[in-house]
């Protein structure tokens, strides 16, 4: 899921439920992956991999080619905004803040099996 913008009402702004909630799943995820260890401190890397169901409505041979690597999603959600939900979900989690990512790889694929994975590795040593 992309992040979706911030509304803004009279009272003020605030950030769709729907972004919220799933920036709470991520951060299940992410406090599972971790394990119980202290979040990372320091400059890190980070690899945003989503991989998005093929539409089933496409014909088995387009389907196919999605699969193999050959035909690749140019369709939202936007790769950037996939990133932006990822890296706030494991902010306090995986790491103390999302300005600690000071290299960034994604990517955008189709799979048979919808899924979300984040890497993250430190860099160097903390300034």
């Amino acid at each position: 899921m992309a992040k979706a913008r911030a509304r803004v009402t009279r009272r003020g702004a605030y950030t769709p439920a729907k972004t919220v909630e799933y920036e709470g799943q991520v951060a299940l995820a992410a406090r599972l992956a971790m394990g119980g260890h202290a979040p990372f401190n320091g400059p890190l890397f980070t690899m945003v991999e989503v991989h998005l169901p093929v539409p089933r409505s496409w014909p088995k041979k387009k389907q196919a080619a999605a699969l193999a690597g050959d035909l690749l999603p140019t369709t939202r959600p936007d790769l950037d905004n996939v990133v932006k939900v990822a890296l706030d979900g494991c902010a306090g989690v995986v790491f103390l803040d999302d300005a600690q990512v000071v290299e960034c790889a994604a990517l955008k694929s189709y799979s048979p099996t919808p899924k979300l994975i984040i890497t993250v590795a430190p860099m160097g040593s903390a300034a």
